[in-house]
Order: C-alpha cells, then structure tokens, then sequence
C-alpha cells in the first residue's frame, strides 16, 4: 500500500480525487491502485515545553515549575517532541498506516513548513519506508494530476525541512530564554513576551515614532529657470554643488540661494550636454506575497493578514490560483507550455480583457523566466492556475476573492504584453559655471501600461518633450526662480508599510557594514509568518493599530520591553544574519547542528548580560540591603516598594517611581466566630457600597452583618435562610445541592458544593446544567 499524507484535509481531497476515491473511512481515505490518503490538521506535534528540560526539584506551582533566573539558560540536550492535544487520535491512525505502507509521500505544501509538518511525523514513529514527495505549486486538477504522475525522491526537498526545524528550534530557545529572564528580571510588570523576530521588528517601529517625535523641519531651497532655445523653451532644475548641501542633502542657506539666483539676471547659458536614448520598461513580474499585501493594501485597503487570507483561499478552496506564500515573483522554464491555454482559459472568465488578451504573444521573451531565482527560493510567482471557469462562475466568488483573483489575472497577461517603450532626453545647460537639468520624455508606445493603467504612472506617460538641442547650443535664460520647500517628517508605518520594511531592513541600520550585508539578504521573518508576527505584537499589547491608514506606533509597555532588553536581542542585523544561515541550510549548504550551537552560545551569553542589568539597575531596602521592588496595589491604581528578603520583608511608600517612607503596619483587631468560635472575624467594608461594614470570617469563610460595630446575624446567600435545604446533586449524586439567589437579584440558581456544577431552576428543583 502506497501511504500520501497530506498537510491538511482539503489538501487531502484533492490529491483523493486525482488518485479516484474508492471509500472514506474515519481518519482516512482509501483510494484506487492500493492507494490510501491520510491528512494531518497542521502540526500535530510540537517540541516538548521547558518543563520536561528543568530538574524536578524545582518548585512548582498549580502544576509549572516556576521561573528562576538560575535556572537559565535552558538548552535541550537532545530535542523531543510530543503530539498536540487534542490531535492525537489523527496520529494514532497516521501511526498505524505508517505500519502498513510499503512506501510514503510526503504531501506538505511545497515550503518549508510543509515538508517538516509531514516529516516530523514520519521520524516521531521511526519509520524507515522509502519516502516520496508530492510537489505542486498550485491545487487545480490538471496541476494536481501531473505531480502525482511525477512523483520525486523526497530527499530532494528533504534541506527545506531541516530549515523549517532549524526556524523551529532557534525560536523556541530565544522566546523560552529571554521572555523568561525578562520576565523574572521586571516581576512587577507580568509577561515580557520575546521572540526572534518580534523583537527586533519592534526596535524598527519604536524608532520610526522616536523620528517623528523629535523631528524639526527646516526650510530647504533650489533654483527653477526656463530657457529660451531657438526652436522652442524648456526647464531646468539647478544641480546644487555638495559643499552646499548638508548632511541630510538639503540648501539651508538662503541667504547664499538667493546670492546665486541675483547673479543669473540677464544672463545667457550654453547647453554643455544633450543625450536622447530609446528606453524600454518591460511589464512587472508576476506578483510574490509581499508584493499582493502592498498593492491589496493600497487598493482595497485589506490589512497583509487578510491578503494572504483571501490568496490561500484562491489556492485552496477555488484551485484558482497558484501557491500563495512565495517570495519568488518569477517563473520556471517548465510553466512557459501553460501560458497560452491559461491565456484562453482567462478570456472565459473576463471578456472585458479580451481587446488586450488579443494582444498577447505567448511566445514573447521576457525576464519573467528565471530558473535559478525560482530554485533558490523554491517557489514561483501567483499567478492563475489552469482552471477554466465563466464570468459567470467569477461573479459567484466573493467580492474580496474577485478584487485579488482579478489582481494576479492582470499582472499575469500584462507579462505577455509589448514593453512601454520612450525616448527619454537629457539636457544639462550651465549659466556661470551654475548648472540645470532637463529631462524630456516622448512616449512611442505605452504598451502593457494601457492595460493596467497604474495611476502612478498617468504623469509619466505623458510626452515632456525638450527642443531639438546640441552640445554648445547659445539660450537665453528666460526666467529663473528660488523654490522654498519644508521638509517633512518621516511617515508613520502602517501594517501595508511595515512588511515593506521588515523585507528591505537594511534602510533601518546605520553600520555600512551591516547594511551592506541586510541588503543583500531577505530581510527579517518570511512571507508566510509576517502577517502574523504583526497580529501577535498588536495582540501582546506592544504595538496598537490606528486610523483608516492603519499606522501602527509602540505602546508604552512595547517600550519597556525594548527598554529591558539587551541591545543585541531587538537587533535587526542578527536576525536577518539568521534567516540566511536557514536559507543555506535550505539550500543544503549549512548544518542544524552547527547554526543551533551558535543561537545557544548567543543565548548563554545574553543571559549573562541581562543578569549584569539587573544588578546594575537593582534597587536595594533601606534596612537590610537587599533587592527591592515596586509593586502596583491589587486594591486600587498606586505602587509600594517590599524588600524581596524574607526576613525583612518590608514596604515603604511609592514616590514617583523611588522608594519612599516605610509603611506601618496597623495591627488588626480579630473577633470571635459564632460558628466556628475561632479568633478569625475581620471587620471589613464593603467595596461595591463604600460606608458599609460587615464581618468575615477567615476560617469558616461565614459572613455576618455589622450591628452598630459588633457581629449581628449571619447572612445566608441562599433562596431562603429559613427553609434552605440541600437535595441530590443531578451530577454527582450527592445531597450537596443548594438553591441560591442570583447575583442580579432576578431568580435564582442550584449549586453543587461536592462537584461544583451549576444548574437552572425548574419550579424548585435543579434544572439544565450550567455550560463551564
């Protein structure tokens, strides 16, 4: 028996379907030729928790044992994993098919994840088979059927896993590490969450609102002029000399501006160059995810989690278009036979193209095609897959599936349309050694720019034609004026903007070293989890969303985890250095081994300089010198300071963030319980209705109300203190059962004191059970 298992259950189908589906069975899907099609639900497993790491002599707390910075480091000896609960009846038929199977095929998506999802499972139960792998960039049935017609040695895809599991492991030992010794180091400010790349993406936004804080604008100048040439007039743009400039490239100096525009007065130039070149610009490549969020963010507004939402749901549930999370907008030599028939297949589907499709040459060259770029990411551009289906048929998708689908259609036939072709020209005329530019345009043919009709490109499609000029050309300088700009600061990020800059992080740094080395890399986080580390800082409460713009700023506690953390663990440059050690590993040119020993002797070494932080900034008890900490009140908004020794244990006064008087404890008066006669009963006013007192007992957890300052009558909180009975509990079976008063005031409800159910009240007797 052949054994596929598929990454999730639609997956599962659709590879069913292809094979021909003889029986669905629980767990499984029996298939013809001794086939048989299992899925998982995502990861079924994951690596062990820090717990089973930790010796046992560590105390514990409702179960976890608790967090201590000597506990840190934690490093895996020997890395396990355990199945996700919930999910281990999937595994347990996985497992027993695995017993049966003479050979398996991995069905992840083709990605990193996906090979290690499958793989995982496989190596958890040991199993030897001969292993195979499905691979298809796209989900529609002819697609489908030639990858199960060409099935591959899974050994080739075998580095994407190990890259996949490296990622894995890396975040495990600097979330699990560094949130913990944050977290124990800031005890009063509960969890600091950290992660490999939230962290650093965090430092990128906090210092873009810490620009715009500080930011100053300041005047800026130029000179415009217009010419007077013997065949027409034209405009040009003062080339301002760097030792002009400032640091930041801006002409502060007004005074010396207007210096040199009073010395251009009737003054005549000599055109010292003119250059006309024909120039080609072909059409954009097919779109990669991060290219669809920045354009879906800009025409429909979609946020990047929900661009890649709809893009999944194109690939898998419609089978309309080809794999979503890809970094790679070329294509492979291979896709070139599909061109002409999902040409054909997209005039059925949008007839309003056809005047354009008519236009298209299957055949044409074009840079689209690149088989390294596509080898080195694994992935190749969206595009439509060869599903054909009617305008009628597309009218029936979703509107936000329409937008994106029409999107990705567009770019596609684009590729096959005539370059936009112009003649661009340069003049550069100099008045008293003072230099101006002019560049003129005369568009010859707009190509695949009709099409799309980007509206950033209206301006620059029209024709700004110079006057026919040549070297040592006499003008007259007609005109000249000083222009007055401000500068801006710059903008704010928003969820559209912030993607852009996690890819291109070298802007973000200022070492050339290290920016040199960013650009030439990938950037921090992957296409397929950028959405989400978004979703996770603004869920944590490290960053918030605003606007219609959806600009994103750090929050105050975003800034104190930054604040807390060594410089090294929020930088962007080590990050980026890592997500090129797994894209080697990807590429079977690095070791697991070897990039997971350099994160733990990175860890080892930034937990020894955290300690080193919070003894600098440890605040010691004025009595016994001990660490000391600011605490916030469980019973209202003010902080107190208590010595962390407990033999001392003291607490003073919070004034303005420093320890201040010591507070004296009042000694509490105890009475005596009528219930269980013990000195327990505390006297204590009511926090729902302040002025109001009533007496507490701390052993028997009785209450009674306050006579005029002495203990009165106990108060019963059930239906009716005189009558009150217990019945039989409908769960446990025990006359433990009470009837009590709802909190609202309106009705009432039954309580089990045994088992702790609760149920409604049907005509005095417990009724339906209460949903925990």
């Amino acid at each position: 028996m052949r054994l596929y298992i598929a990454e999730k259950p639609s997956l599962a189908r659709i590879i069913a379907k292809g094979l021909g589906v003889e029986k669905n069975e629980k767990g499984f899907i029996r298939c013809k030729n001794d086939a048989i099609v299992v899925c998982a639900f995502g990861h079924l497993l994951k690596l062990k928790d820090p717990d089973f790491y930790l010796p046992d002599d560590i105390p514990s707390k409702e179960g976890t044992k608790i967090w201590r910075l000597q506990d840190l480091p934690i490093i895996p000896k020997k890395w396990e994993k355990e199945p996700i609960s919930g999910k281990e009846e999937q595994l347990n038929i996985i497992k027993k098919l695995l017993k049966e199977a003479k050979d398996v095929v991995v069905c992840g998506d083709a990605d990193r994840e996906g090979q290690n999802l499958v793989e995982e499972i496989i190596e958890y139960f040991n199993c030897d088979k001969p292993l195979l792998r499905f691979w298809s960039q796209s989900t529609d049935d002819i697609s489908v059927s030639r990858a199960l017609k060409d099935l591959q040695d899974n050994s080739k895809y075998h580095p994407l896993g190990v890259a996949a599991e490296s990622r894995s492991r890396a975040d495990w030992l600097i979330g699990i590490n560094f949130t913990r010794a944050l977290t124990c180091n800031n005890p009063t400010t509960g969890l600091l969450s950290v992660g490999r790349v939230q962290t650093p993406l965090l430092k990128i936004i906090a210092d873009r609102d810490n620009a715009i804080k500080n930011f100053k604008p300041h005047d800026f100048y130029g000179i415009d002029a217009v010419f007077e040439a013997s065949n027409g007039t034209y405009t040009g743009k003062w080339q301002i000399p760097e030792d002009l400039l400032n640091a930041d490239g801006y002409l502060t100096d007004l005074k010396k501006t207007e210096e040199i525009l009073n010395g251009l007065k009737d003054q005549k130039g000599t055109v010292t160059a003119y250059e006309q070149k024909l120039k080609h610009q072909t059409p954009p490549i097919p779109f990669d995810l991060n290219e669809l969020q920045k354009v879906c963010g800009k025409k429909f507004g979609f946020t990047p989690k929900k661009t890649l939402e709809i893009a999944q749901s194109l690939y898998e549930e419609h089978q309309l278009t080809s794999y979503p999370r890809s970094s790679c907008g070329y294509l492979s030599e291979n896709q070139k036979s599909d061109v002409e028939p999902i040409l054909k297949n997209l005039t059925l589907t949008f007839p309003k193209f056809k005047d354009a499709l008519e236009k298209t040459d299957p055949n044409r060259k074009s840079p689209i095609w690149d088989q390294k770029k596509v080898e080195e990411s694994s992935h190749t551009g969206i595009i439509p897959t060869l599903r054909a289906i009617t305008e009628e048929e597309f009218n029936k998708l979703s509107e936000e599936c329409r937008n994106v689908y029409e999107l990705i259609a567009k770019r596609y036939i684009a590729c096959f349309l005539e370059d936009y072709t112009y003649y661009e020209t340069v003049a550069v005329t100099e008045v008293k050694e003072n230099k101006f530019k002019s560049i003129g345009k005369h568009v010859v043919n707009n190509g695949f720019k009709n099409f799309l009709n980007d509206q950033k490109d209206e301006e620059s499609e029209k024709d700004n034609e110079l006057p026919s000029l040549k070297k040592g050309d006499e003008v007259k300088l007609a005109e000249s004026k000083l222009t007055k700009s401000v500068t801006k600061a710059p903008p704010a990020f928003t969820l559209v903007s912030i993607v852009d800059a996690m890819t291109n992080c070298y802007k973000y740094v200022d070492d050339p070293e290290e920016k040199k080395l960013l650009k030439e890399g990938k950037g921090i986080g992957t296409v397929a989890t950028r959405a989400s580390i978004l979703e996770i800082l603004e869920k944590r409460g490290y960053m918030s969303v605003k606007g219609k713009k959806q600009e994103i700023h750090i929050t105050d506690k975003g800034q104190f985890l930054l604040d807390a953390a060594p410089d090294k663990v929020k930088s962007v440059s080590l990050t980026a250095e890592a997500e090129e050690i797994m894209q080697r590993i990807q590429n079977n040119e690095g070791s697991i081994e070897v990039f997971i020993k350099q994160q733990e002797s990175f860890i080892r070494e930034q937990i020894s300089e955290i300690q080193k932080i919070r003894e600098a900034n440890m605040e010691r008890c004025p009595v016994c010198g001990q660490e000391i900490r600011r605490y916030k009140s469980k019973f209202n908004d003010q902080f107190y300071w208590r010595c962390t020794n407990k033999d001392c244990n003291k607490a003073f006064e919070d004034n303005n963030g420093k320890i201040g008087a010591e507070i004296i404890k009042k000694s509490v008066q105890k009475f005596t319980c009528p219930e269980c006669r013990k000195e327990a009963v505390l006297h204590l006013e009511s926090k729902k209705k302040p002025g109001n007192f009533y007496f507490w007992c701390t052993e028997c957890k009785a209450t009674f109300k306050d006579n005029e300052g002495k203990i009165g009558e106990k108060m019963d909180f059930s239906k009716s203190s005189d009558n009150f009975k217990k019945v039989k509990c409908p769960s446990c079976g025990k006359k433990t059962c009470g009837c009590y008063q709802n909190k609202s005031g309106n009705g009432q409800h039954w309580y089990c004191s045994e088992c702790k159910d609760s149920f409604s009240d049907s005509n005095g007797k417990p009724g339906k059970k209460f949903v925990k």
